[in-house]
């Protein structure tokens, strides 16, 4: 039975070793779309900083939120709603997924909402 507390104690150390902070922007507009056709991505721009973005993240201030891969369909969805916000400057809300893994300085979008 102690070994089953001490496993326990184990895990929760490591996953709370592993979690990692996400950025996040709430009621932003979306003031510039950046698409790189080489690497297949877009930037995304907002008029208000990101809060809470991880620390591989240069953008903390600006110019560019978030990068979103334009390697799946789903991806290319989320541009579609990218797009209309922009084009009609609805207020959207992103968060990042905490993890620079489609570029080495921007954090990587996770979901829109508007």
């Amino acid at each position: 039975m102690k070994w089953i507390k001490m496993l326990v104690a184990l895990g929760a150390i490591g996953l709370s070793a592993t979690a990692a902070a996400s950025g996040q922007v709430t009621g932003a507009q979306i003031t510039g779309l950046y698409v790189n056709t080489a690497y297949n991505m877009i930037f995304i721009s907002v008029n208000v900083a990101p809060t809470g973005s991880p620390s591989c993240s240069a953008y903390t201030t600006g110019p560019n939120a978030f990068v979103l891969p334009l390697t799946t369909s789903l991806g290319s969805q989320m541009l579609a709603l990218l797009l209309s916000a922009r084009a009609t400057q609805t207020p959207v809300t992103m968060t990042g997924n905490g993890l620079c893994d489609t570029y080495p300085d921007a954090e990587t979008l996770a979901t829109i909402a508007y």
